[in-house]
């Protein structure tokens, strides 16, 4: 009896710790892994300002049984204005193809990343085909040599110079080198 009445005791203080509410207390912030690493180092000096909140990252890599009310902060990449949400937008992005250090060389043009082997971003299969239809070049998807589901995965095959990939350019900078800059 000790030894359950102890592991319910130490099941309780997850749960509260894991789904506090207290006003004030706790910020839930859904957002995307790679978002999160970017504002990582940007947490210290919010944390030095508002010392007694604390901050839950729930990641949107899949969507998931957490309703809209049960999250403060909804970081999302939208191509516009999300109909019916009470929405701020953060910042306008851009698209930026990167590759490893290995492959910068090989790359003096936007024609050129159709000769790198490919990493695409499940959900995100468009970069692409918006990076590259200025110039008149067209990606298929269907002839990806990597998918993933993140940035940061799609990242980490970057940096190893196993293909290329189109990102927005603050996930970019400082992950890897931005071909054609």
């Amino acid at each position: 009896m000790p030894a359950v009445r102890e592991s319910l005791r130490n099941l309780s203080v997850s749960t509260d710790g894991l789904f506090s509410t207290e006003q004030g207390k706790t910020l839930v912030v859904r957002a995307s892994v790679a978002l999160i690493v970017w504002l990582a180092p940007k947490l210290g000096s919010f944390k030095q300002q508002h010392p007694d909140v604390s901050i839950k990252f729930i990641t949107s890599i899949w969507p998931d049984g957490l309703d809209a009310e049960d999250v403060d902060i909804d970081i999302v990449l939208a191509a516009s204005e999300p109909a019916g949400h009470l929405s701020q937008v953060l910042s306008e992005e851009r698209l930026v193809p990167v590759c490893g250090t290995q492959l910068a060389g090989q790359i003096n043009g936007p024609a050129d990343l159709l000769n790198c082997p490919s990493v695409h971003i499940l959900g995100y299969e468009d970069h692409w085909d918006h990076y590259l239809s200025p110039f008149q070049l067209h990606q298929d998807s269907r002839q990806a040599h990597f998918q993933v589901d993140t940035f940061v995965a799609a990242a980490e095959l970057v940096a190893n110079n196993l293909g290329c990939a189109v990102v927005l350019e603050r996930f970019a900078r400082g992950r890897s080198t931005v071909a054609g800059h």
